[in-house]
C-alpha cells in the first residue's frame, strides 16, 4: 500500500487513453496463474471446516480482490510510465 500510495499522486492518468490495450493479451496467461488455488483450497477448506458455500465464497472474494489489485497495479504502472516519441521506453532505461 505504501509504494501504491508513492505512485497515485505522480500518475498520470491519462496516460491511459494512450495504451494499446491489445498488447495486454500477451499478459492474460500470466494474470490467470494468479487464481490456481489448488495449493491453498484444502488449507482453506479445514479452516472453514469443509462448510461449500463459506469456500466457495472466500474463493470468490479473495479472486475479486486479487483481480482488483492487479487490475489497479497494472493500471499504475501504465500511468507512471512515460512515452517517448510515440514508442514505448524501456522503464529501466528512464530510470
Amino acid at each position: 500500500l505504501v509504494v501504491f500510495g508513492t505512485g497515485l499522486p505522480l500518475a498520470q492518468w491519462h496516460r491511459l487513453a494512450r495504451t494499446d490495450w491489445h498488447s495486454c493479451a500477451r499478459s492474460l496467461p500470466s494474470i490467470l496463474q494468479l487464481f490456481v488455488y489448488l495449493e491453498v483450497t484444502p488449507s482453506i477448506a479445514s479452516i472453514l471446516q469443509l462448510k461449500r458455500r463459506r469456500i466457495k465464497r472466500a474463493i470468490f472474494v479473495g479472486s475479486v480482490l486479487l483481480l482488483l489489485l492487479e487490475a489497479t497495479w497494472s493500471a499504475l504502472g501504465l500511468a507512471l510510465v512515460p512515452f517517448h516519441g510515440g514508442l514505448r521506453e524501456d522503464p529501466v532505461a528512464l530510470l
